[in-house]
């Protein structure tokens, strides 16, 4: 079979009938002059309805060959035999405007226009007697009552999740799914199919043309749709993927699929990419270090947001509606900004004082409350918030803003010498904090470690969530031994153990274990360096570890990870469904004394793949668990290729966890792993299935690269390297609960980057521009995605997940936590 992604579409109600009526078309990317334009009604996401009658021409007359219609933000579709219209319209004039407590006046309404365009999309040589028929019933009913239904109106009509065009060509269907607001197109070619038959053609809009990268945009007076070129991959039947470059071809009005040859009797599945791509800077040096999700779609707040945080000198620095639009001074400023997930600015704003001030980690509720840590040398500063004052020359801060950006209160912690916040965690109740300090006296009574140790000494606290003004709790973290140049530990991470208010730690030291003070009795690695250099002489090889910390500042089990060189843990995520933590980083040491960085089952289990086994780094993934007092490992990994690679972030997908129905996969049920990183190796080094050749190539020195990674067996599914000419890398990942992907990072240029109609398409200069991109994953749900009678029950597992707003997802649930579950 061929799956093949046709178009997304996004949109909001309108009223009235096929000729009229719909709104300005936004496509996969954008719309243009959208801030002209005022939507009439928002709707709550996509479904077919079905035709009984309730839809009419302009003079009220029935139009039988309209089966289904759909609407949403932007337009409205009509979806025939032979071909899908799309109309759609804007509202232009001040009778479009609404101004509480005011009403309309007619000279207003006579300015309101009304704007329409319509667009068909035919397929060209149809089946004339084609099946077409719905699929996944939704709850509830419409009724109409309009002067052409009859004094009785027309009511029950039901509507469906999916419709399919059964042999619209000979053994070829075409499947529409309700995706949130948008629309998911797929054809699947059976065996004995030709998708050289699949034709579109497409009239009424002003021109359609190729884009660079292989997608098509349709331009119309309203909006333009753009489609993005197609990634597809054939599916064995063992479960491995291999990529086919599959492209589209624009002739005038059609678009065809270049199909190379492929093993006709697996499956071929074509679909989307990256839905939008952003940079976010000015003039001089911006940096993103962070980047958090609302996570769930149905919380209080209607509209989930994506989150970023980092520091940035100045310049141009994009702001939006910002608490605080001047500059403070030193060399960076703070900042903090929110996306929506159409890919526009909410707001974006600096924070900081006249000396500099740096964000490394931000962390985000279901009502768009925002917290982020990071350093300071700035006293507090104007509507900065903090409830406490500054004690020596860098002290760490968190700081709390509302859901419009605004800061609500700030805290420093730190003492007479430097202190550093990197990490953040919130689980719904509590707020943790992370990082290292070089001062005594900070940790409160009854903690797991009360005396200061080291160069460095990890930290850990807990802090009250709302107001900030107060230490509930603060362990030190780290030994030293009387080392020539002391010893250092890091927390470099942290991620909630769901709602206990336990928290796990991710960090790197070159501490030895005296009194446990890194790893406890038992646990999968008890030395530093595996009594490599770095054990007694206070070098720079570094081991990795992992801790989990009581909800009361105490410790439960903790582990080394590494081997004799420099091994770093730089991300941890917690798994949902072990009860583990999934922990990722950086490492040049070789797999040797009991396979301390890759297990024997591992998917990489040799450093570089035998190559550069001095030079160059690899990441690493390892997933670990606790029993009693111990934490073991499940398995462990090399990631990376033969060039230097390493992972900064990880995120686990923590959907699908409950097995809804008996067809359920369990290879595909949640516990996805995404981790990010960076990589200066060229193509193909990550996995057999890449999305297309635009990201499967390095772009130039080290790119931004992702990953995604089977929790079970463990294997990597694929992986997207993107980037400019010059360094990028990714510095933070984000997962929502409909498994959409953001990868937040510093970039040196333009690249690959970017889409069409984002936020910002130009690099503002200087050393580095930030960068957000948000993935639409592919995933296995619950419940069959297709089926076609007559051929047994045979369904495809495979669907593209591009998530609107406000979406909630067919067949599966998420965990049980602090953010509402999606039934």
């Amino acid at each position: 079979r061929i799956a093949t992604h046709v178009a997304a579409f996004v949109a909001v109600l309108l009223v009235g009938s096929l000729s009229l009526t719909a709104q300005t078309a936004i496509g996969s990317q954008s719309s243009t002059a959208r801030d002209q334009k005022t939507p009439t009604h928002l709707s709550q996401g996509l479904e077919f309805l079905e035709n009984k009658g309730q839809v009419t021409d302009d003079q009220g007359r029935r139009v039988e060959s309209v089966r289904f219609t759909a609407h949403s933000n932007g337009a409205k579709l009509f979806f025939m035999p032979d071909r899908i219209a799309q109309v759609f319209f804007t509202v232009e004039g001040p009778g479009a405007r609404f101004e509480p407590g005011k009403g309309v006046s007619s000279r207003e309404l006579d300015q309101t226009r009304i704007r329409t365009q319509r667009v068909d999309m035919e397929l060209v040589g149809a089946n004339p007697s084609v099946n077409l028929r719905a699929e996944g019933l939704l709850p509830g009913v419409t009724n109409f009552f309009t002067a052409s239904a009859g004094p009785d109106g027309i009511t029950g009509v039901r509507s469906f999740s999916t419709i399919v065009y059964e042999n619209v060509y000979p053994n070829i269907d075409l499947v529409l799914k309700a995706r949130g607001k948008g629309m998911k197109a797929e054809f699947i070619v059976r065996p004995g199919g030709d998708p050289s038959q699949i034709r579109l053609r497409y009239s009424g809009a002003d021109r359609i043309e190729a884009t660079s990268d292989g997608g098509y945009r349709i331009q119309t007076a309203i909006g333009a749709m753009t489609e993005d070129a197609p990634y597809s991959f054939v599916r064995t039947a063992d479960g491995t993927q291999q990529e086919v470059a599959v492209r589209f071809r624009v002739s005038g009005e059609t678009i065809t699929f270049d199909v190379p040859d492929y093993d006709r009797s697996q499956t071929l599945v074509i679909d989307p990419n990256r839905d939008w791509g952003t940079l976010h800077g000015g003039s001089v040096e911006d940096q993103i270090t962070g980047v958090a999700t609302q996570r769930s779609f149905n919380p209080a707040s209607s509209t989930p947001y994506i989150y970023v945080c980092g520091f940035t000198a100045g310049g141009t620095f994009p702001l939006v509606t910002p608490s605080q639009g001047t500059y403070g001074g030193g060399a960076y400023d703070a900042f903090v900004a929110a996306y929506q997930y159409g890919g526009a600015r909410q707001y974006s704003t600096y924070y900081g004082g006249a000396n500099d001030d740096r964000a490394y980690g931000i962390a985000a509720d279901g009502s768009g409350q925002v917290w982020i840590v990071g350093q300071t040398r700035s006293t507090a500063w104007t509507g900065s918030g903090f409830t406490n004052t500054q004690n020596g020359d860098i002290d760490g801060f968190v700081a709390r803003f509302n859901s419009g950006g605004t800061p609500q209160a700030a805290r420093y912690i730190g003492g007479a010498a430097d202190d550093y916040l990197l990490a953040v965690a919130y689980d719904g109740t509590n707020l943790t904090v992370g990082g290292y300090t070089a001062s005594t006296g900070l940790a409160t009574a009854g903690v797991f470690q009360t005396t200061y140790n080291g160069l460095y000494c990890g930290m850990i606290a807990r802090v009250p969530a709302t107001a900030l003004n107060a230490i509930t709790w603060l362990t030190y973290y780290g030994n030293n031994t009387g080392a020539p140049n002391g010893q250092e530990t890091y927390v470099t991470s942290l991620s909630p153990r769901g709602t206990s208010g336990d928290v796990w730690v991710g960090g790197f030291t070159n501490s030895p274990n005296t009194l446990q003070a890194i790893a406890t009795t038992g646990s999968f690695n008890t030395v530093v360096n595996n009594n490599g250099s770095g054990s007694s002489t206070g070098s720079v090889n570094y081991d990795g570890y992992v801790a989990l910390i009581t909800s009361s500042g105490g410790r439960t089990a903790a582990t080394y990870y590494g081997a004799v060189l420099s091994d770093r843990v730089l991300g941890v995520a917690h798994d949902p469904i072990s009860d583990g933590v999934i922990a990722v980083g950086r490492t040049n040491s070789q797999n040797t004394a009991g396979n301390l960085l890759a297990s024997a089952g591992a998917f990489n289990t040799v450093l570089n793949n035998g190559t550069n086994l001095t030079s160059s780094d690899d990441g690493f993934v390892v997933r670990l668990t606790v029993s009693g007092t111990t934490m073991n490992r499940d398995w462990g990994s090399y990631w990376g290729s033969t060039g230097d690679d390493y992972l900064t972030s990880v995120a686990v997908d923590d959907n699908n966890v409950t097995f809804a129905a008996p067809n359920t996969a369990a290879n595909g049920t949640g516990g996805k792993i995404f981790v990010a990183g960076q990589t200066a190796s060229s193509s193909g080094g990550f996995a057999t299935y890449n999305f297309d050749a635009s990201y499967n190539t390095n772009q130039g020195a080290y790119d931004a690269v992702w990953s995604r990674i089977n929790r079970t067996t463990p294997a990597v599914e694929y992986s997207a390297m993107f980037g400019s000419s010059g360094n990028d890398v990714a510095l933070g990942i984000a997962v929502d609960n409909q498994r959409n992907v953001f990868i937040a990072g510093a970039a040196s240029g333009l690249g690959n980057l970017t889409t069409a109609g984002a936020a910002q398409t130009t690099y503002g200069g200087g050393l580095a521009d930030g960068f957000l991109n948000k993935w639409c994953d592919l995933i296995i749900p619950n419940a069959p995605e297709y089926s076609t009678t007559g051929e047994g029950g045979a369904f495809s597992t495979t669907v593209s997940v591009c998530q609107s707003l406000n979406s909630t997802a067919t067949g599966f649930v998420t965990s049980a936590g602090a953010y509402p579950n999606v039934a």
